[in-house]
């Protein structure tokens, strides 16, 4: 509203100042025909000084004003005829292609005087002016030029007080019509409110219904395909031990290597479960819950290194969104970033948990692409996305050749809903 009184009032001073000059040559060429033409003597073309001085008497008392500051009358060769100013009168100035047309066609040109020309030189004085040039007649000549020279000031000042007398009404109408927005915008505020609170609740039901489905598969593996397996393993190695003891050795070994592989996707498939549903997060905490990660980590290969505090002031929430975050940024250490070592940390800093995950592989150019988010994989740029709803950040830095570093902050208390 403030910028839309602000173009009205700046449009509407145009207008007015328009208006203004409209008006004054209006007024002027009223003079020229009311005053000037009727008046103008036979002998003012040949300089005669009688005619001068009825012409100026004329001027004088019927057109100078505190507006009108110069008056000219100019002949078709460029000659002032006359002029309030007597050391104009007989000086011949070249018209420009307009004034000579306006010679022959008539009508009014107003445009604002340069002062620099030679003809005005004994107008500097009055500072900016609007010349306004109208024909009139002659009765020995024929058609003469009248110009008379306004003060701009003047101009302005009266279209000053034709935007005061309009302000009040404009003024006027934007309240009106800020108390008509008011209702749709508290209205479509409120449509927003509840458009996020939905958002929230379905983001919520999605995210419990996730967990949900993870601990039921992690719980239906553990009960089933896990079991299995393991009786699996046992019972092979049992069959392996009889058939060595009965001197089938090439058998034996045979089964021996099928025990191997059993108990080899029985680890694999448990390190599953820990990744679908890691039950010492919500048991034992999530010191624990890192531990574990990077133990998983270490059997790939890789030397990892904790460091957290003994308590940190964490809501569920948050403990989650950390976990995930390490573990995601800790999978792709061990998929892609051709790493020897990996270093995670967690602290609380002012209220905000800040989890760092910094890796010495081969790392990747973040500028190849023109962006710096969270890297080229899905995982973590679903955790940024995450991330920012519960009111915090994930920036991944990276250099090719010098590894890369996930850094997440998250407040401590959570945003108040689930973030996982």
């Amino acid at each position: 509203m403030a910028l839309l009184g602000v173009l009205l009032t700046w449009s509407l001073d145009q207008q007015a100042t328009a208006m203004a000059i409209v008006e004054a040559t209006h007024d002027t060429r009223e003079v020229a025909r009311a005053v000037v033409e009727p008046d103008l003597p036979s002998g003012l073309s040949t300089g005669d000084p009688g005619a001068i001085a009825t012409m100026d008497q004329v001027v004088r008392q019927r057109v100078l004003s505190d507006r009108v500051v110069r008056v000219k009358i100019w002949a078709p060769t460029g000659t002032i005829l006359y002029s309030d100013e007597r050391r104009l009168i007989g000086s011949t100035f070249q018209l420009d292609p307009d004034e000579l047309d306006l010679l022959s066609t008539g009508g009014v040109i107003a445009d604002l005087s340069d002062l620099t020309e030679p003809e005005n030189r004994y107008e500097t004085a009055y500072g900016q002016l609007l010349q306004v040039y109208v024909r009139i007649q002659s009765p020995d000549v024929g058609p003469l030029l009248f110009e008379n020279y306004i003060r701009y000031d003047a101009l302005i000042e009266r279209s000053r007080r034709l935007l005061l007398n309009l302000l009040p009404s404009m003024l006027a109408c934007l309240v009106l019509l800020e108390l008509a927005l008011l209702p749709l915008a508290w209205q479509l505020a409120r449509r927003v409110r509840e458009g996020q609170r939905e958002r929230q609740r379905l983001l919520e039901r999605a995210v419990e219904a996730s967990e949900a489905e993870r601990r039921r598969i992690a719980a239906d593996l553990h009960d089933s395909t896990v079991q299995d397996l393991a009786a699996m393993s046992y019972s092979l190695a049992g069959m392996g031990r009889q058939l060595a003891s009965a001197g089938h050795a090439a058998a034996a070994e045979a089964v021996e290597e099928a025990a191997r592989t059993t108990r080899h996707g029985l680890r694999q498939l448990r390190t599953l479960l820990v990744d679908i549903y890691p039950p010492n997060l919500h048991r034992e905490g999530l010191e624990a819950a890192l531990r574990a990660l990077l133990e998983s980590a270490r059997e790939q290969g890789l030397q990892a290194e904790l460091t957290i505090p003994p308590s940190l002031p964490m809501n569920p929430d948050t403990e989650r969104l950390v976990y995930r975050a390490a573990q995601e940024a800790v999978r792709n250490v061990v998929a892609h970033a051709e790493a020897s070592r990996v270093e995670v940390s967690v602290h609380v800093d002012r209220s905000r948990a800040v989890l760092t995950v910094r890796d010495d592989g081969r790392g990747f150019n973040q500028r190849r692409n023109g962006r710096h988010e969270p890297g080229e994989h899905l995982g973590l740029r679903l955790l940024g996305d995450l991330a920012r709803e519960a009111g915090g950040q994930l920036d991944v830095s990276s250099e090719e050749g010098r590894g890369t570093t996930v850094h997440l902050q998250v407040p401590a208390r959570g945003s108040g809903w689930s973030p996982l």
